[in-house]
């Protein structure tokens, strides 16, 4: 590494050669700072990590004072921008899935690659057997969207693997036509995504595709057992809880046992209408003639599918709308043990 004097804008730079510090050898791939706060005090901490998964630690203002206060053995990143600053975390993207620098630090135990990517820790290694150490393993953190973004290289499909803060939950983002993102940032507050031939798009608040064509979702939850991994079920309805349009439609369906399908319904959900008995005098459901255009909808549905566990899917076509998809209630028959 290079580094300059103290507050120096120009000037020469002092080389600090680093090949004798990583034990494993390899070469420098990552760099980064983190503020170390163990009481009331605090004190800037500067990282290095080897492509051998080797990471060191130091204190002090330059390599010239510097002090190792630390070294650990970790994964090996995926690249050299598969480092993703996390409010007062640094997310690690390894071969054995994403570590926390500071989990790492502070307690040294294989629960540094637990806390936060349990749930996606198998899928980022095998990818990681597929791609290897490549520029496309990266990750932002967006805070006004309260997530954060790690970009899988898989041949000619990127996709995005989402953790919402709030909840630790983890989604899987794809696109249709932009399979090979290879990049993200974020300006003035608003994520862009880039591709390898120079196409950058404004992330999470398009209302239509570039042709103005509607943009087409898909979305399904996870699987699940329901509470109950030995029991039979079948199943009666659903009751997505969905902020919408006054009016649009919407395909449901369920899959089961791990098997995906195309089998899907149609659900038109519609505003009430000013002859309802719920309505008012002005023609609005909500009491006003300027009640908004939006609104939620808790219709209850039919839903069929059997089997032990369950995977609830939507898709649809929107342009210049938002939608939200909260939560789905679901009504099912629990049969006995098989």
């Amino acid at each position: 590494i290079y580094y300059a004097a103290v507050d120096a804008v120009t000037g020469a730079t002092t080389e600090y050669d680093m090949q004798s510090i990583f034990k494993l050898g390899g070469f420098l791939a990552l760099g980064a700072s983190w503020t170390y706060q163990p009481a009331i005090l605090s004190s800037e901490i500067c990282m290095f990590i080897s492509s051998e998964g080797e990471v060191v630690a130091y204190s002090g203002n330059t390599p010239a004072d510097w002090s190792m206060i630390a070294r650990f053995v970790t994964g090996r990143p995926m690249g050299y921008r598969s480092l993703v600053q996390l409010e007062n975390d640094l997310l690690l993207i390894t071969d054995q899935g994403i570590i926390s620098l500071v989990e790492l630090f502070s307690t040294a135990s294989t629960l540094s690659s637990e806390r936060i990517g349990q749930k996606i820790n198998k899928r980022i290694r095998q990818a990681a057997a597929i791609s290897g150490f490549d520029h496309r393993w990266h990750g932002k953190y967006w805070p006004n969207g309260t997530a954060a973004y790690i970009n899988i290289p898989n041949g000619a499909d990127n996709y995005y693997l989402v953790l919402n803060i709030l909840t630790g939950a983890w989604c899987e983002y794809r696109f249709n036509t932009l399979k090979l993102a290879s990049c993200l940032e974020v300006l003035d507050a608003q994520p862009y995504c880039g591709d390898g031939a120079g196409v950058v798009r404004k992330f999470e608040v398009a209302s239509s595709d570039d042709s103005g064509i509607p943009i087409s979702i898909s979305w399904r939850s996870s699987w699940n057992f329901l509470e109950s991994r030995g029991n039979f079920k079948v199943m009666s309805d659903a009751r997505p809880l969905i902020y919408g349009p006054a009016i649009f439609k919407i395909y449901q369906g369920v899959d089961t046992d791990f098997k995906t399908g195309s089998i899907m319904s149609s659900i038109t959900l519609t505003a009430l209408s000013s002859g309802s008995s719920s309505s008012t005098p002005w023609g609005s459901s909500w009491g006003s003639s300027w009640s908004a255009g939006s609104q939620y909808y808790t219709k209850r549905v039919g839903l069929t599918g059997q089997g032990h566990s369950i995977s609830y899917k939507l898709s649809g076509d929107f342009s210049n709308t938002d939608l939200e998809i909260n939560a789905v209630d679901l009504r099912y028959e629990i049969g006995s043990m098989v």
